[in-house]
């Protein structure tokens, strides 16, 4: 696991500032202060013939339900571990370094589902494997199943909607001036699926591309990623489309970052064991 650091004026629950960035940078977040207006959209396919292979070879056993997905989370975990800046987020005009790795997952398959939970929510360590992500994302459905998992409550009562609709937007501005002050519950953080590093969703089960999901502008989700498979040039490929905050780090940095993400994906032997370092974010 990485060091903890003793938390400073100016941190929040989910992340430390950063006050080593150019000058340049820290005034980002007021050039431009949406999410949405921040988005850069990335679209790409992986050659996954060689990752389906490894994973007939290791779905078995105590990983029988060992997929794509796993081997994608995973990835993306070492990633974040060794280019910390795509964990990065804005909130209230500053730039933090987020303190785990925290990836939520679209979850709902049916219109039963979605009555209910919409996803999981997965806190990873920049340590872990592929074995590990599979372990981890089992025990939070698991606790999804059993309502342990506290994943897709709402912020208020129902009650609040019975309320005159300018109250339910008092409400919420409450809501976004403490988020704005990084002083919101870690209960709501930890329910929240606008906070985290990470939300994915695949689209594989119903047959259609991948689309663009929107960051919106509420929370400090710093990406997310549509994904489905298909067939090109008679090779199974993975379709990944990503939209991610252009703010926490430069094009440059993520054109690498992604290219180190799809050499993972095509070589999942490379996820087996621990990364041989873990790269801290600046200070």
């Amino acid at each position: 696991m990485k060091e903890t650091t003793t938390r400073r004026a100016g941190d929040r629950r989910d992340g430390r500032q950063l006050h080593n960035l150019a000058l340049t940078d820290r005034y980002t977040p007021f050039y431009t202060r949406s999410r949405r207006d921040a988005e850069n959209l990335f679209e790409d396919a992986v050659d996954i013939t060689e990752a389906e292979l490894w994973l007939q070879e290791h779905a078995v056993g105590e990983f029988a339900n060992l997929n794509l997905l796993h081997v994608l989370i995973a990835a993306y975990v070492r990633t974040a571990a060794v280019m910390p800046a795509i964990n990065r987020f804005i909130a209230g005009q500053r730039i933090f370094a987020r303190n785990d790795i925290e990836v939520i997952i679209g979850a709902a398959k049916s219109e039963t589902d979605r009555r209910a939970a919409r996803f999981v929510k997965v806190s990873f360590d920049p340590t872990d494997n592929v074995y590990d992500v599979y372990r981890k994302i089992g025990s939070a459905v698991q606790q999804l199943k059993s309502g342990a998992n506290p994943a897709g409550q709402a912020p208020f009562s129902e009650t609040v909607l019975q309320l005159p609709r300018v109250a339910v937007k008092l409400a919420f501005w409450a809501l976004r001036t403490l988020d704005y002050f990084g002083k919101l519950p870690q209960r709501f953080i930890d329910s929240s699926p606008y906070h985290g590093s990470l939300s994915i969703c695949s689209l594989s089960a119903h047959g259609v591309r991948p689309t663009y999901l929107s960051l919106g502008d509420f929370g400090n989700l710093p990406m997310t990623m549509s994904i489905s498979t298909s067939q090109i040039h008679g090779r199974r490929a993975l379709n990944l489309r990503v939209a991610y905050d252009s703010r926490i780090a430069d094009v440059y940095y993520f054109t690498e970052a992604f290219a180190y993400l799809k050499e993972l994906i095509r070589n999942p032997s490379l996820l087996e064991g621990a990364p041989e370092t873990v790269f801290d974010d600046i200070f």
